[in-house]
């Protein structure tokens, strides 16, 4: 289900259901803030996964869906924050 047929598929669901869904804010899994949500995919194999928030959806698809991208990304972040406490504590 590329991004055509995806379209195709939320544009067949009445309308008042769509509205409604979107209204609705979901706690996003990754940020654990209360936002709006968006269907989530897979671009492989266009399943959908759930609801998250919009923002986590787009570093999802930076990340290119890719765990070991998103686990080079912890570790990045996590040597920083771990250099910066040490900075400054001298």
């Amino acid at each position: 289900m590329g991004v055509n047929k995806l379209r195709q598929f939320l544009t067949h669901r009445p309308k008042q259901e769509l509205r409604h869904w979107r209204r609705q804010p979901v706690l996003c899994p990754i940020c654990q803030k209360l936002k709006p949500p968006v269907q989530d995919h897979d671009h492989k194999n266009h399943m959908i996964r759930g609801k998250i928030c919009g923002s986590c959806n787009l570093g999802l698809g930076h990340f290119r869906d890719d765990p070991t991208i998103v686990k080079r990304a912890l570790d990045y972040l996590r040597y920083w924050m771990l250099k910066h406490e040490f900075d400054s504590n001298e």
